[in-house]
């Protein structure tokens, strides 16, 4: 057959939007995992599981009140700290191994991340598997927009950016309405609930 050659069965414009499409994944993922741990801080069933975060106990004294503060900073930002390693890391393995086999290994090092979240029952359990998670979306999200950029057409390029940083947005927003859901729920709290908002 003449032409271009397909891939999954896509070529050409539909091969261009089957890209963006899967790539928006990833910065929907971003803003999720960016916004999804600062709502989980106030949960009963977060803070049965991880009492070192819990800067409102009662009977607590202004030291221990500080640590728990600084805890809670290190949860949150651990994410953000996996992101910058997965960016500088894509630096040296993006071109060597391309920007498919770069985009799957995020991925799988996001599930492996999202796994030790999910499992977690002590803080630095849940901070390692916070950075590992960061580490993986750093490699998506340093990589799709390149890989979409050489995929797409220049007069799609400004659009496809625009689309990215409203799903970043709009992760972030999911993010808050399922914190919230499960903070004002219509029965009691589950550790169910806690690892599928992780998770």
């Amino acid at each position: 057959m003449f032409g271009l050659p397909r891939f999954f069965g896509f070529r050409g414009r539909a091969l261009n939007l089957a890209i963006s499409s899967l790539g928006s994944v990833a910065h929907r993922l971003f803003g999720y995992d960016q916004g999804v741990t600062g709502g989980l801080l106030d949960l009963p069933s977060f803070i049965k599981y991880f009492p070192d975060i819990n800067d409102k106990a009662e009977g607590i004294d202004q030291a221990l009140k500080s640590q728990r503060s600084l805890n809670q900073g290190i949860a949150v930002a651990s994410y953000n700290l996996g992101c910058f390693v997965g960016a500088i890391l894509t630096i040296f393995i993006g071109n060597p191994l391309g920007r498919r086999k770069t985009i799957f290994i995020g991925c799988c090092t996001m599930a492996t991340g999202a796994l030790l979240q999910s499992t977690a029952f002590h803080l630095p359990h849940f901070i390692v598997g916070r950075i590992i998670t960061g580490i993986g979306n750093g490699m998506n999200t340093s990589t799709v927009p390149t890989w979409q950029s050489e995929s797409s057409k220049a007069h799609d390029r400004g659009k496809l950016v625009m689309i990215e940083g409203m799903l970043i947005t709009g992760g972030i927003t999911l993010s808050y309405w399922i914190n919230y859901g499960e903070f004002h729920p219509l029965h009691c709290h589950t550790t169910e609930e806690l690892l599928m908002t992780v998770g």
